[in-house]
């Protein structure tokens, strides 16, 4: 189940789910303070156990940044980066073969723990997000622009709707 929240900020795009926030939050790499309480909200509610919205975001990250150029190789060096920045919270054999999923290829995923590809799926986009916005222009902005287009893209693949729309 996805809990929908209502977005806080005037004329610029903020996620509307609460698992949205919460990505948005962590992203950031935001204080403690305000993560922990949508932590334990998704904890609650069941949500955090819940890869939909960020089975969306993975694929909208791997479909930019491995659009027409990928190879296998480029693919490895991506996932070893991503155990570079994040250490042993993901196992690069399993980021390797989730972007070579998305990017087409016949890959066998089914052996790959769901909290596994969970974990493999947000630290992937969160490093994809790093390496897009490396500049530090207008991150925050881009991160929740993306945010809300997985969340309209999943509203539309699910013909799901926030309360009140």
């Amino acid at each position: 189940m996805v809990r929908w929240r209502k977005a806080k900020r005037n004329g610029r795009p903020f996620p509307k789910t609460l698992m949205g926030q919460f990505i948005r939050a962590s992203a950031l790499r935001l204080d403690a303070d305000t993560i922990r309480p949508l932590a334990a909200e998704l904890r609650r509610t069941g949500e955090i156990n819940s890869p939909v919205l960020i089975d969306v975001l993975f694929r909208i990250a791997v479909r930019r940044l491995f659009s027409t150029d990928y190879n296998i190789r480029r693919i490895g060096l991506f996932a070893e980066e991503v155990r570079e920045a994040y250490g042993d919270a993901v196992n690069p054999r399993f980021i390797e073969r989730l972007v070579r999923r998305e990017v087409g290829q016949k890959v066998e995923i089914d052996d790959i723990d769901h909290d596994a590809a969970v974990t493999a799926k947000t630290l992937t986009f969160m490093r994809i997000h790093d390496i897009v916005h490396a500049d530090g222009h207008d991150t925050e902005r881009h991160l929740a622009a993306v945010i809300v287009e997985a969340e309209n893209e999943l509203e539309k693949e699910r013909n799901m709707k926030p309360p009140g729309r």
